[in-house]
């Protein structure tokens, strides 16, 4: 796979001038934060690789203390899946990461907005994008020469919808949307995996879509009678008939709320879990563990390029030296 051969062994060579208020490691704080990125994703993709030799039904004692609902969705709730998805919670977060690294080392952003910075947040204009305001690239990066911080948007574009932005269409990949979906899911909601195996049965819901249409007839017949009863309980006001007419016309709202209550139940539920099958999600996994790996490259090369770029200082005041390695 590819996600196997990393392709950038170190960080590149940094050069800077003399500040003698910075301690040692401070000095070297950039090329400790590339380690520690590289770090996450070797460590998500241990994850990945120790988790594929782990059968489905292998049971682990760190979870085999309580009994567990059978909700006939055959999930698979095991270690196993378990490294799966924190693998997933670790490339994504790898993202916002190198946003951070991006925003410091080259100056995008004051140190007061560290809190704000991601990777969506990186690329444009402070407070564009809110409410009904446009979306703007950052200033100090929509002129940039550096080709390999456009190709860090484009990965961002592919994970997330930028609106304003032309041609959206054109190039925005379902796939990888369903990427940042499924990362919600899992850290903020509620998301399970099951065996592709049963997938197909539980999909399937002919018996319940069924029952949604015969309830959505019997609400468009309620409705109508509903309709057709206003002008006659307003014809027969004052009259006997009058309170019979009231107590139907009642009965019918109170049939057609039965009915939307349940139709709201079925959507509230339907929506509540993201269910997806182990082949499906590891899939998506994989194509997040090469579009990390790929951002990780694209930064070493953005680094190396701007280095490239820089105009020529004084020697004297630029400290040049070996990184010390361990």
């Amino acid at each position: 796979m590819r996600v196997v051969h990393f392709g950038v062994e170190f960080a590149p060579s940094i050069s800077s001038r003399l500040n003698m208020t910075l301690a040692y490691h401070e000095e070297l704080v950039y090329h400790a934060n590339f380690d520690e990125i590289k770090n996450d994703f070797c460590y998500a993709r241990y994850l990945i690789f120790s988790a594929s030799n782990i059968p489905n039904d292998k049971v682990h004692f760190f979870n085999n203390t309580f009994k567990k609902t059978d909700d006939l969705t055959h999930t698979i709730d095991n270690i196993k899946t378990q490294q799966l998805k924190s693998a997933f919670k670790i490339l994504y977060a790898i993202f916002d990461k190198i946003a951070y690294f991006i925003s410091h080392f080259f100056n995008l952003n004051d140190i007061d907005k560290d809190k704000q910075i991601s990777f969506e947040n990186l690329f444009k204009k402070p407070n564009s994008g809110k409410g009904n305001k446009e979306w703007k690239p950052h200033d100090k990066l929509k002129d940039s020469k550096n080709q390999f911080i456009h190709a860090l948007f484009y990965i961002l574009k592919d994970l997330r919808d930028i609106k304003d932005q032309e041609s959206v269409s054109d190039w925005l990949n379902p796939d990888l949307v369903k990427i940042c979906e499924i990362r919600n899911y899992i850290e903020h909601r509620s998301f399970k995996i099951i065996d592709s195996l049963y997938s197909d049965l539980v999909f399937s819901e002919v018996i319940q879509q069924n029952e949604i249409r015969h309830l959505t007839d019997k609400r468009k017949k309620y409705n109508c009678e509903l309709i057709a009863l206003y002008p006659e309980v307003n014809k027969q006001k004052g009259t006997d008939k009058h309170i019979e007419l009231i107590e139907k016309k009642e009965q019918l709202e109170k049939q057609i709320q039965h009915i939307d209550n349940q139709l709201y139940e079925k959507e509230k539920c339907s929506k509540h879990t993201l269910i997806m099958s182990d082949k499906d999600f590891t899939t998506q996994l994989m194509t997040l563990a090469e579009l990390v790996r790929n951002s990780i490259i694209y930064l070493s090369f953005s680094i190396e390029f701007d280095e490239q770029k820089k105009p020529p200082k004084d020697e004297r005041l630029v400290w040049h030296r070996e990184v010390p390695r361990k």
